[in-house]
């Protein structure tokens, strides 16, 4: 499954993500994620691939 998630819900400004998603082995191993961070704005698009019945976290920081 593809989704993109689009973060209007941020106030104006760069964050940093922090991303939990599952990994491209996740449908043969539910325990594998992959943990990045990317820099993103306001209203920017994050998109995550997730496997069967898999899912995603993602922790926002402010940037100055």
């Amino acid at each position: 499954r593809e989704y993109d998630i689009t973060l209007d819900f941020l106030e104006k400004g760069n964050y940093e993500a922090e991303i939990y998603a599952d990994a491209p082995d996740s449908d043969q191993s539910p325990k594998h994620i992959t943990i990045k961070k990317v820099k993103v704005k306001a209203g920017a698009k994050i998109n995550l691939r997730l496997a069967p019945a898999g899912g995603a976290a993602i922790q926002f920081r402010k940037l100055n």
